[in-house]
């Protein structure tokens, strides 16, 4: 496939006529967007297959199980996100910033991030590949190995414990650490790290996903919000809180 470096430029026209005018951006077909995005990322459609499982999903976005054809013909099982066909323009937008962050931040891979597989367009819509964690999110692990107390119509907290011993909780909280030192050192941001945005893979390594609210940073070491959309209120730092202030120190 031919990259297309600027797809609007002007085409060349001869003395005396006027030249044609740009296409406006509505003109634009999604998939060449999504095309000039990808890059070296695009994978071809015909060897993605979704399976019939939802892995998670919010209220615009959902993500499934699919399966994966190399060109070498070997297969590996996926995760896919997609939007839903409520999504609107601003949640579009955050599925591609995401994914140019992914892109960024898979440059150097590091293995308490999420690998990025790759994208591809498909009936029109962004299909965004990343490696499946079989353990699901963090959340769910902490959840399920809730052990409550042996009183009935217990629903409270008191005496709670857990089957994950110290160890292993250690170990998750060292894997998120080393996921974002390793984000901060490509200057992002990730605005939403929480236990439903780790995932957990292989020997309960812990991932950070989700970097739909990830922001760079770049030489500014901070970024200030500029819009209205909504944020995880109770994982925010208290000058995101108050100033709309985000810093690598704010992300922990």
């Amino acid at each position: 496939m031919h990259r297309i470096d600027n797809p609007m430029a002007a085409s060349e026209t001869k003395p005396g006529q006027d030249a044609e005018p740009l296409p406006k951006k509505t003109d634009i077909p999604d998939e060449l967007s999504y095309i000039v995005l990808l890059e070296d990322w695009e994978i071809a459609p015909d060897n993605l297959k979704l399976l019939d499982k939802k892995l998670g999903g919010g209220q615009f976005g959902i993500v499934m199980q699919g399966l994966l054809t190399t060109t070498k013909g070997d297969s590996e099982v996926v995760a896919v996100k997609m939007l839903k066909d409520s999504a609107k323009e601003s949640d579009l937008q955050d599925l591609m910033t995401e994914l140019t962050i992914l892109k960024e931040v898979n440059k150097v891979p590091h293995p308490n991030v999420i690998r990025l597989i790759g994208g591809c367009s498909i009936g029109g819509k962004l299909h965004v590949i990343t490696e499946l964690c079989t353990g699901g999110s963090l959340r769910h692990l902490l959840i399920n190995s809730r052990v409550y107390p042996s009183e009935k119509n217990s629903s409270n907290y008191i005496n709670l414990s857990s089957t994950l011993n110290h160890r292993q909780l250690v170990k998750i909280a060292a894997d998120i650490s080393s996921g974002m030192v390793h984000l901060s050192s490509q200057k992002f941001v990730h605005r939403d790290l929480a236990a439903r945005n780790i995932l957990i893979g292989e020997d309960n390594m812990a991932k950070v996903s989700d970097f739909g609210l990830a922001r760079d940073v770049g030489g500014a070491e901070e970024y200030i919000r500029n819009n209205q959309n909504l944020l995880p209120v109770k994982w925010m730092a208290l000058e995101s809180l108050l100033h709309g202030r985000f810093t690598i120190a704010s992300d922990v």
